[in-house]
């Protein structure tokens, strides 16, 4: 059984290579991909936490900045012909 305090550097480093990336990827995506941390293989994940699932759960537990960096909503670009149309609905005309 792994300690504690490894699990809490497990959790840290998974949460900040998924803050990195910009979103939480499945295991079976973070299984394949080439730029994880070295130590940090499905398979250890697995060793340390338990499961994968558990894994995310805890970043969500204990590192609630991450977690929010991670989910934070990014704008998305708006085309000038949407922003006229926001403007006439807004001015009570339809466009």
């Amino acid at each position: 059984m792994a300690t504690n305090s490894k699990k809490l550097r497990v959790t840290r480093e998974l949460g900040l290579y998924f803050a990195e990336k910009g979103k939480i990827l499945p295991a079976r995506e973070y299984k394949r991909v080439t730029d994880r941390p070295k130590f940090l293989s499905l398979k250890e994940i697995v060793k340390v936490m338990g499961s994968y699932t558990t894994a995310v759960n805890w970043i969500d537990k204990y590192e609630p900045e991450l977690w929010d960096t991670i989910h934070s909503v990014k704008p998305e670009p708006v085309s000038p012909l949407e922003k006229l149309a926001q403007q006439g609905k807004k001015n009570g005309k339809d466009i």
